[in-house]
């Protein structure tokens, strides 16, 4: 009994993948087992050999002969066990190795895909910005070219009319005198009208042009804001998707290998019931340990799996502070510079427009 059971675990332990302290405790309570069961029946060959003295020499050379196939035996066995040890051993450092290598190439592929992602949208961005700065100024400098011209046709004509009315006075001296302070009033009136008037006009162009501004940063923060939540609904629509492919996928491969198994563990089964009644205890024994690794391996999963949700979300949350901090600055920026151009522009028109008074 104790060789069979002995045989039984050579056969079954390397095909279980049992681990290497589990083996080891299973392998002494064998020893243990077969150990009581040699001296159980030792004890029942000397009680009988003291009762029957004519039967001693023969015993005594079977319980030789059992003892030195039991050694044999272990031997043998043990040299099995420490085989399969380091077979095992070996695979599994294999397979640790490849799942490590698999999570890098992931890892170092994603943040490459990210960067140039970033790195496009920060270039279109750019452009736009370059293209609406480069029409903002052309039209600016537009509107000054036709400022400069309206203010030299008006200079030109006081210089015409101040040389004709020079002329005037050499031809006619006598009538300058009475029409001098008539075209005195005129052309005050005149300067004072065109001043105001020009500066009502600069007034309100530049009311107008605060209002569209307004109004085009709200649009451009709207477009913004759509192609975020846009962007956030199909990255949501396509992880459901994958989820679901991955659910579907997942459950054909366990349906396929639970057919599998069934039929493989079916057979085992069916070898084993025979001498399941035999080893009891160290069935139970076996079973404990194992659900005890696969909780283990369970726990591990779980443990790498809320690693990786937690990396991807902070990094989500750094993208977008990232992106909204960026957009608060352009806004502040924006603002700021408009403020400063619009000052330096009044400033020029107002220092323009004092001395034209007091030219005339």
């Amino acid at each position: 009994g104790a060789a069979q059971s002995g045989s039984l675990v050579s056969d079954q332990a390397p095909a279980g993948g049992l681990p290497g302290g589990l083996r080891a405790h299973h392998s002494q309570l064998l020893r243990k087992s077969a150990a009581e069961k040699i001296q159980r029946a030792w004890r029942t060959h000397y009680q009988h050999r003291t009762q029957t003295s004519s039967r001693r020499t023969k015993e005594a050379l079977a319980a030789t002969k059992i003892q030195a196939r039991w050694r044999g035996f272990r031997v043998i066995r043990r040299k099995q066990h420490a085989s399969a040890t380091r077979i095992q051993t070996a695979f599994r450092g294999f397979i640790v190795r490849l799942a490590v290598r698999r999570l890098q190439a992931a890892t170092r592929v994603q943040r490459h895909a990210r960067g140039m992602l970033f790195r496009r949208d920060l270039a279109r961005q750019r452009a736009a910005a370059l293209k609406i700065q480069r029409r903002a100024r052309g039209a600016l400098a537009r509107k000054e070219v036709d400022d400069f011209r309206r203010r030299a046709a008006k200079a030109a004509l006081l210089l015409q009319r101040a040389a004709r009315r020079w002329k005037a006075y050499k031809v006619a001296q006598g009538k300058r005198q009475e029409k001098a302070a008539e075209q005195s009033r005129v052309a005050a009136a005149t300067s004072i009208q065109s001043a105001f008037r020009g500066r009502k006009g600069r007034q309100r162009f530049q009311e107008r042009r605060r209002s569209w501004e307004a109004v085009e940063a709200q649009h451009k923060a709207a477009i913004k804001l759509q192609a975020l939540v846009r962007r956030k609904q199909a990255a949501r629509t396509v992880d459901h998707m994958r989820q679901v492919k991955q659910e579907m996928q997942s459950q054909a491969a366990t349906t396929v290998r639970k057919f599998w198994l069934r039929r493989h563990y079916r057979r085992k089964f069916l070898r084993l019931r025979q001498e399941l009644r035999m080893h009891e205890d160290s069935v139970i024994t076996i079973q404990r340990y194992v659900r005890g690794f696969l909780v283990r391996s369970r726990m591990w999963r779980d443990a790498i799996r809320a690693e990786d949700e937690l990396w991807a979300a902070v990094e989500i949350q750094r993208c977008w502070r990232g992106y909204l901090g960026r957009v608060r600055w352009e806004i502040e920026y924006d603002a700021v510079h408009s403020r400063l151009v619009a000052a330096v522009r009044l400033q020029r028109h107002i220092r323009g427009w004092l001395p034209r008074p007091r030219a005339a």
